[in-house]
């Protein structure tokens, strides 16, 4: 991979858009941008031009930090707009040691598979490669005649996806590559030893709460939970007769420790949060109670604002999930300088994963000059729009590269140990999260 390549990871909530930056040259260089989000609801994206904005607003707030224009992103899908279908693929090796082109034939095969009109895929999740039937984690390089894939493929609804691209041509953006939601946050908080025993990932967003279970290498399908932080608001509302813009700011207060408990005022606010914090936790416990094989977990890992924006959530959870009970508050939006784990995640996949490293090759300077002369430095937004919109070619998933590097060669390999991640600032997210 020649020269250097800012990685944009973009999430999209119902209420704040959040993206991320890396870069290739410098894997220590990670910047953040939040915007609040509007256009979005439970529901999905109800207005692809709101959306854009919100988008714009946190793209130049990253380029403002990078210094540089950014015209690309990586989208996560979440995980209630979309299924899981397992899948396998395999392609003889042709020349003797696996390269690229071997890699491309086992996924293309893998993602032929039955869909409706209204579906299409949006990302591949492939957690070892088998070469003679003996597993690697990047087996570019390895000796032998058959290469195959287990994969499971992700499949989202074509509305929601299609909103999606729409909102960032309005944002004039062009996505290069899509991600499922939960895969992307379990590349930063869980370890490979996590999803081989077991663990749940629970995602407590503004609207809803997701619950996914990672065991045996595998994804299973996610649990949603029709509860998340913007309930907590609205109790606060409600028994503290606040408008609901005010009790949001009240909540943020109490989340990060600022108010003296001793209150009466304040006493009665955190047991109004209790409650819902409580109820939470205990239907996501239930959640987890349903998966096969469920009860044996016995680590579960929390994440989002919804939930983790307390940073005192360990006391105000009278409920203990599982035995092993994380809540990730470094996810907590407090500025524009917070690790964002969704939007760093995909970035992060997009850097660290062997069938994503090749969607940085479609930002050629091909591309890169097609858009200059796009960039629509002349037109209104609704006219770029208009004329642009079919210009941006939908890639979701696993996208080729036109042209082929010459495939790098292990000089030494022990199948008996996966390729090691290199020393990047991801791994000592990883430590402050206790990994």
């Amino acid at each position: 991979m020649a020269g250097e390549h800012r990685v944009v990871g973009l999430d999209i909530g119902t209420h704040y858009i959040k993206a991320s930056l890396l870069s290739t040259k410098d894997e220590n260089t990670l910047f953040g941008a939040v915007a609040e989000s509007s256009g979005v609801t439970r529901d999905g994206i109800t207005d692809a031009k709101a959306v854009g904005e919100s988008i714009k607003k946190a793209i130049r707030i990253l380029e403002d930090k990078a210094s540089s224009d950014l015209s690309s992103v990586y989208i996560n899908i979440p995980s209630e707009y979309c299924r899981l279908a397992d899948s396998t693929g395999e392609s003889a090796i042709k020349n003797g040691s696996v390269d690229e082109s071997d890699i491309d034939r086992a996924i293309d095969m893998a993602q032929i598979i039955p869909l409706q009109p209204e579906e299409e895929i949006v990302d591949i999740i492939i957690p070892k490669y088998y070469i003679d039937d003996i597993p690697y984690r990047n087996p570019i390089g390895v000796k032998g005649s058959l290469l195959e894939i287990r994969a499971q493929v992700v499949i989202a609804g074509r509305e929601y996806v299609e909103s999606v691209y729409e909102a960032c041509a309005y944002a004039r953006t062009r996505v290069i590559g899509t991600g499922l939601s939960s895969e992307s946050a379990a590349s930063l908080l869980l370890g490979r030893s996590d999803k081989e025993n077991g663990v749940f990932l629970v995602d407590t967003g503004a609207n809803s709460t997701r619950v996914v279970l990672y065991k045996g290498d595998r994804l299973s399908v996610p649990k949603i939970i029709p509860l998340g932080g913007r309930n907590i608001t609205k109790d606060l509302s409600i028994v503290m007769g606040m408008s609901l813009l005010e009790a949001e700011e009240f909540k943020k207060s109490i989340g990060s420790g600022k108010l003296d408990r001793s209150d009466d005022r304040t006493a009665l606010a955190v047991e109004v949060v209790k409650a819902r914090v409580n109820e939470m936790i205990s239907l996501a416990k239930k959640e987890m109670d349903t998966y096969e094989g469920g009860e044996q977990v016995e680590k579960v890992v929390f994440y989002g604002g919804g939930l983790c924006g307390f940073d005192d959530i360990k006391n105000l959870s009278e409920i203990k999930a599982k035995k092993s009970t994380n809540f990730i508050t470094s996810d907590i939006i407090k500025n524009n300088g917070i690790l964002t784990v969704q939007a760093s995640g995909i970035a992060y996949n997009v850097l660290n994963t062997i069938h994503y490293r090749k969607l940085l090759d479609n930002e050629s300077a091909g591309d890169e000059n097609q858009l200059s002369r796009t960039s629509g430095e002349y037109l209104t937004d609704e006219e770029f729009f208009e004329r642009h919109k079919h210009d941006f070619k939908k890639t979701s998933g696993y996208v080729k590269t036109r042209e082929e590097e010459p495939p790098k060669v292990n000089e030494e390999f022990d199948h008996d140990e996966y390729e090691e991640e290199k020393v990047s600032i991801f791994n000592k997210i990883r430590n402050i999260f206790g990994r």
